[in-house]
């Protein structure tokens, strides 16, 4: 209903348009010519923010492909500024973050893209592209069964994405250890393949006692697209473990490895060259790095209360007096203590009561969500070990640490280096 105000508003604004005389009920008939007006002024203007969030968006999406991650998030950037629950936009930009190592970054922009994604969804429980971009997703985050579930969904509808779909079913079903499963995906998946492309597969197979061990590969036109290696339980009917070497065909098909953590559903990166990718998966999961022979930053949290762990893997008692740490181009005194022989200290960066285990710098230093490095020094100034960290998308540390043996043979210092995450 509009009132008398709104009235004089609307009439206002068609005054210019206004015939210059009306019949009987004319008042009614502005009132739906302004309503028609804005309506279309809204329409318009609706659709000239989406186009322009689109361009930004293809502009991003050329950025992407060429590698230029940092320019592509400025261009999706923009797209938002026009439309800001634009949820392809959200997307991309959450996978060029995760392709700049920004794993903090890239899952707040990807669970945005989700949450808008679920919206259209909810409109349109069949819309393609939104099932798709959600299961690619949830995907680069890891939820692996809702993930199966989103692309199981994209599969169901026989769209041109079920090709796609069913390889990437089949790879984190591999990455949890479920091969048959895996295999039955693969095996959907070269069904999808279009009928004017022949398709051939080559078996290599040998048997040793209730085992078989085979290799297969697939062939499209003649090239190979997929090998996989493993075991084959003649007596369960069930694979035992499968090693798989996927080619550009496949990895076009999945989520370019560089813009995912390869690890995310379990499975492990062991080996690559220029055109192909092998994972192996079924590992034991890792166990907490033992104590190194040396004297090394062992662990660090960048979030909450921030800490740097120092663990001293040496035969004899460390002093720590006059120590310091580089943290971001900044340098801090550490406090005087002496770290025994196989024992390891918390050194804080806030306030707080030390003990045995815990120091306190109270500094106003703050480490990086994101990435950074930190560096202890000893008192003379010699660099001791550093470690570089980066936030992944799950929000755990992956960090590569630089020790070295201190003091070494004959006052030298021998460098060693190792991974892991927390």
């Amino acid at each position: 209903m509009v009132d008398g105000r709104m009235y004089k508003k609307i009439e206002s604004f068609v005054a210019g348009c206004r015939p210059p005389r009306l019949a009987a009920g004319g008042k009614f008939v502005i009132v739906l010519m302004a309503l028609a007006a804005l309506c279309t002024f809204a329409v318009a203007e609706e659709d000239s923010a989406g186009n322009a969030a689109n361009m930004w968006i293809e502009k991003g999406n050329e950025l992407f492909m060429n590698g230029s991650y940092e320019e592509a998030v400025q261009a999706y950037d923009e797209g938002l500024k026009t439309d800001p629950q634009n949820a392809s936009a959200w997307h991309y930009r959450g996978m060029a973050l995760a392709g700049m190592g920004r794993g903090v970054e890239a899952n707040q922009s990807l669970q945005k893209a989700i949450k808008f994604l679920d919206q259209k969804l909810l409109e349109d429980p069949e819309d393609l592209e939104a099932l798709w971009l959600r299961a690619e997703g949830m995907d680069l985050l890891g939820r692996s069964e809702e993930t199966l579930e989103a692309y199981g969904r994209v599969a169901e509808l026989n769209s041109s994405h079920a090709l796609g779909a069913w390889i990437r079913d089949s790879d984190i079903l591999v990455a949890l250890g479920r091969y048959n499963q895996s295999a039955e995906a693969f095996n959907r998946a070269m069904a999808q393949v279009p009928a004017n492309q022949s398709q051939s597969r080559l078996e290599f197979q040998w048997q040793r006692e209730n085992t078989t061990m085979f290799t297969k590969a697939w062939l499209i036109d003649g090239q190979i697209h997929r090998v996989s290696i493993g075991l084959y339980n003649i007596t369960s009917r069930s694979f035992d473990e499968i090693q798989q070497i996927n080619s550009d065909f496949v990895a076009a098909l999945q989520l370019k490895g560089s813009a995912a953590d390869l690890g995310r559903h379990g499975g492990t990166l062991m080996g690559s060259s220029l055109n192909w990718d092998m994972y192996t998966f079924g590992l034991p999961k890792t166990t907490a790095l033992a104590i190194p022979p040396i004297l090394a930053i062992t662990r660090i949290n960048p979030g909450g209360d921030e800490f740097i762990e120092v663990t001293n893997g040496l035969k004899e008692a460390i002093s720590l007096q006059n120590w310091s740490f580089e943290i971001q181009g900044l340098e801090v005194i550490l406090p005087r203590y002496s770290l025994l022989s196989g024992k390891a200290v918390r050194i804080h960066l806030g306030s707080g009561l030390g003990n045995e285990t815990d120091l306190f710098l109270d500094s106003n230093l703050e480490l990086n969500d994101i990435t950074g490095s930190v560096s202890m020094r000893d008192d003379s100034g010699e660099d001791v070990a550093s470690l570089d960290y980066r936030t992944k998308l799950n929000g755990s540390i992956a960090y590569s640490t630089t020790a070295f043996e201190y003091p070494g043979p004959d006052g030298g210092k021998i460098v060693q280096n190792f991974e892991g995450q927390k």
